[in-house]
């Protein structure tokens, strides 16, 4: 159960990084630059995969990490050849993020927690009658 938990702390810690992107230009032949862009490893793509079987990000097309030395100049396509693939937040991505869910599920207990003690006072005042 403690390794679920830190996996699952390793796949927010990377919804959280693609969460900091920021797109810096786009680029005349519709690339955008992203800054602070994700960087794989074995272990953050095994993270995205579980994001996309969960419906958490989506790749973006026509995308480039903003290298130091970019230049508007430099050549577009080749460096959409020699970049791996980019993602972005779907909407139940952020709330994730946000720990939306969370709220939610916190707030359906205790409605129901406030209904049962509100039908408990009821049958208690009925059956006094």
């Amino acid at each position: 159960m403690a390794w679920n938990l830190l996996e699952e702390r390793k796949i927010r810690n990377v919804l959280k990084r693609i969460a900091g992107q920021r797109v810096l230009r786009l680029t005349a032949n519709n690339v955008w630059v992203i800054h602070h862009a994700l960087r794989h490893s074995t272990e953050i793509d095994d993270a995205l995969a579980t994001c996309r079987l969960r419906g958490w990000i989506e790749q973006i097309d026509h995308a480039v990490p903003a290298p130091s030395d970019y230049t508007e100049r430099e050549d577009e396509q080749h460096l959409l050849d020699m970049v791996e693939p980019l993602y972005r937040l779907t909407g139940s991505g952020w709330d994730v993020v946000h720990r939306r869910q969370s709220l939610i599920v916190f707030a359906t207990a205790i409605s129901a927690l406030s209904a049962s003690v509100a039908m408990s006072m009821l049958l208690i005042n009925l059956s006094r009658l």
